[in-house]
């Protein structure tokens, strides 16, 4: 069986480099697919199948990440202990950045519609959300590396964007017995990106503070949301909160209409 490769780091530490990389030097890698990637060992794991059931095309594996209005899936975060479980002789990658580098790329990721997927998940305030990756990111990493350390058998390599060299994870691969054509990553050192339009800073601003003020029983925060939604009339958290708002005021009435008049109505 051809030698599996498995990217554990988080989407935004290089992911797409790393893929790059492999397909260039005629890797079959799959990346990201809209989420889709994600969902499909996700949906395996839960049914009990092999993780990688409906994923036989492909030998390489980055950015697994799932995320939508409904939740949040990383199989990086969540399986690349049932991967390496089901697949020993594999290769992990752990790809990381500076954390704070990280954070802001997300942040800008998509004009800030990924960070707005996190307010309809998570209901919070950007800088709540920042918090939550911060955590997030720095427990990952630490169970990561505490895995792979009682585990020294593993083809594992921890690829410090911000400190390796441009043909360090060639290298590991030619040691690990995989072919290669070439061996520089290329654009491991992106430059940071810029910030986010005066515009989208106002939006950012607005959604805020609709956060603060969802639990004040007031209709603050839904003129907020409004006044946000003249700015971006696409915003899938603005629409996201005010559909669940509408859906909440339908049931309510249908409830209070079957009080009034009975069920026959």
């Amino acid at each position: 069986m051809t030698t599996k490769i498995f990217q554990i780091g988080f989407n935004k530490c290089g992911t797409l480099s790393i893929h790059d990389f492999l397909v260039e030097n005629g890797i079959r890698s799959v990346h990201y697919l809209k989420g889709e990637l994600a969902n499909i060992i996700f949906e395996n794991h839960k049914n009990g199948r092999d993780l990688l059931t409906g994923l036989d095309e492909y030998d390489a594996f980055s950015d697994m990440e799932s995320l939508n209005t409904d939740g949040f899936q990383y199989v990086a975060d969540d399986l690349y202990k049932e991967l390496h479980q089901t697949y020993p002789n594999a290769i992990f990658i752990l790809n990381t950045r500076p954390v704070d580098d990280w954070i802001n790329s997300r942040l800008r990721h998509g004009g800030g519609s990924y960070l707005d997927r996190y307010r309809c998940i998570l209901d919070k305030t950007k800088d709540e959300i920042v918090d939550v990756w911060r955590k997030q990111y720095h427990q990952h990493v630490a169970n990561v590396l505490s895995y792979f350390s009682k585990h020294s058998d593993a083809q594992f390599i921890h690829l410090d964007l911000a400190t390796c060299q441009p043909n360090d994870l060639g290298l590991f691969l030619q040691k690990a017995g995989i072919s290669l054509t070439q061996l520089s990553l290329p654009h491991a050192h992106k430059s940071p990106g810029k910030k986010l339009p005066e515009k989208k800073q106002h939006l950012s601003n607005l959604l805020d503070a609709a956060c603060y003020f969802k639990d004040d029983g007031s209709d603050v925060s839904e003129s907020l949301l409004l006044a946000a939604l003249k700015i971006d009339p696409t915003n899938i958290y603005v629409k996201h909160k005010l559909d669940n708002k509408q859906t909440s005021l339908v049931k309510y009435w249908s409830r209070k209409i079957k009080f009034i008049f009975g069920d026959n109505q």
